[in-house]
C-alpha cells in the first residue's frame, strides 16, 4: 500500500530531518550512519515508484508533477528520471514538512524570548486594535517590520528544506 508506505517513510525521514536541522554540521556525519542512509534510500525508492507509476499512467490533470516532467510535450519531453526523482523529493518535503516545522520553530522562538514576544504583541496590537481591522489583511501584515524580521530569521535559521537539499 503506497499510502501506508509513505506514512512510515515520511515519519522516519521527517523525524530525522527535525533532529538534524538543529545541528547543521551533523548532516555530513549522518550520511555515514547506516540507518540514515537506509532511510534516505527507502524514501528515494518510494519516490521512484511513484514517478514511474505516474509516467506509465500519464496525466489526469495539470498538477505539480505535470509540470515537473513536462507532460505537455509527452514522453519525448521528459527530463532525466533521476532529476525528476530529486525534484519530487524536494516537493514532497516542501509541501509537508516546512510549514509545520517553520510554524513550530516560530512559535517556540517567540514564546521563549519574552522581549521579542512583547515587541511583536505591541506591533500587532497597534496594527490591529481589538475589534478594528482585519487581522488577515496580508498587505498590512507584510508591512510590519518586527513580524517580518521574526519570520525571516526563523526561516533562515530553522528551515528544514535546506537539509533535504544537502542530502
Amino acid at each position: 500500500n503506497i499510502d501506508f508506505t509513505y506514512e512510515v517513510i515520511a515519519y522516519q525521514t521527517h523525524r530525522g530531518q527535525a533532529l538534524l536541522q538543529r545541528l547543521p554540521w551533523s548532516v555530513s556525519v549522518a550520511h555515514k550512519l547506516p540507518f540514515v542512509v537506509s532511510g534516505i534510500a527507502k524514501f528515494t525508492k518510494f519516490v521512484d515508484a511513484c514517478v514511474t507509476t505516474r509516467r506509465i499512467r500519464g496525466p489526469r490533470e495539470k498538477d505539480l508533477f505535470y509540470h515537473l516532467v513536462n507532460e505537455e510535450q509527452g514522453p519525448a519531453g521528459y527530463p532525466d528520471h533521476k532529476l525528476v526523482i530529486e525534484n519530487s523529493k524536494v516537493a514532497i518535503v516542501a509541501g509537508s514538512d516546512t510549514t509545520a516545522t517553520t510554524l513550530t520553530n516560530l512559535f517556540y522562538n517567540i514564546m521563549t524570548n519574552a522581549n521579542v514576544m512583547g515587541m511583536l504583541r505591541k506591533e500587532l496590537d497597534e496594527a490591529f486594535p481589538p475589534g478594528e481591522g482585519d487581522p488577515f489583511d496580508f498587505t498590512r501584515l507584510s508591512e510590519l517590520p518586527i513580524l517580518n524580521a521574526v519570520m525571516f530569521v526563523d526561516i533562515g535559521f530553522f528551515s528544514s528544506l535546506i537539509f533535504l537539499l544537502l542530502f
